[in-house]
């Protein structure tokens, strides 16, 4: 397979593997769909969310497309299961399993039906990126039912009770910082206040080293715009200066932290 295909022509490839090996219920996720319903493409994508409503059959697809292009189909990820394969410059990660106890009570408090697809779905960050297209039909659906509108309204707002999506991935935080910055949302009360409320705690569980990286990826952006976003979020604005910017500026940022 040529080492520049399209994002596109890559899904393609995906889905005649799973419709020949009649692996079903293949869908893409994320920041893909996300970009395509915002600016109408998603061609210069370098990274590709697949999920399965069946994580046994997500692997085993991620094995026959290794297969096909004749790769070594790398280790799966020990906390998650995901498994990421690297083609030319597009990551395509397979989600794994990966089972988080205080989710799956909330899940079932609001009804939802566990399995796979909505463990995966509820356990991202932010609504926007929780739509998917099926890789067979290319049908658009929003799991949780605000994903869309969410979108449409321009506004961060976590998959289940902030405290709940935080105390496990306090790296929201910094990432609701990114997505005012790169693309003007806002975020939902709910999450501001929470973080406004215990935002030293959200900084200690980042820790310090990592914290450094995720400023670093703000230095691409205008002071001005980062210190309002870091304000906007909830977050103390300490966290950043010009003198830091400018210390930041041209650190090679390691893949780990992209």
């Amino acid at each position: 397979m040529d080492e520049k295909i399209s994002p596109y022509e890559f899904m393609e490839f995906i889905r005649f593997i799973a419709r020949h090996n009649a692996i079903h219920g293949v869908f893409v996720v994320g920041g893909f769909v996300r970009d395509e319903l915002i600016f109408g493409d998603s061609s210069h994508a370098h990274d590709i969310d697949i999920t399965c409503v069946d994580a046994n059959r997500g692997r085993e697809l991620a094995s026959l497309v290794a297969s096909e292009l004749r790769i070594d189909y790398p280790q799966a990820q020990h906390r998650t299961g995901t498994v990421t394969l690297e083609i030319g410059d597009i990551d395509v990660d397979f989600k794994g399993d990966l089972i988080l106890e205080d989710y799956l009570i909330e899940m079932r408090k609001l009804g939802v039906d566990v399995n796979n697809l909505t463990q995966d779905i509820y356990g991202r960050d932010f609504t926007v990126n929780t739509l998917l297209r099926s890789l067979q039909t290319w049908k658009l659906l929003d799991v949780t039912g605000k994903g869309l509108k969410d979108l449409d309204d321009g506004l961060l707002r976590t998959t289940l009770a902030p405290h709940i999506v935080l105390k496990n991935n306090p790296l929201i935080a910094t990432r609701a910082v990114r997505f005012i910055c790169k693309l003007g949302f806002d975020v939902e009360d709910e999450l501001v206040d929470y973080i406004n409320k215990n935002c030293q705690e959200v900084i200690d569980k980042i820790g310090e080293s990592r914290m450094v990286w995720e400023m670093s990826l703000l230095t691409k952006y205008d002071l001005q715009d980062v210190m309002e976003a870091i304000d906007k979020v909830g977050l103390d604005k300490k966290l950043i200066s010009k003198d830091a910017m400018d210390v930041l500026r041209g650190m090679p940022i390691p893949d780990i932290y992209l």
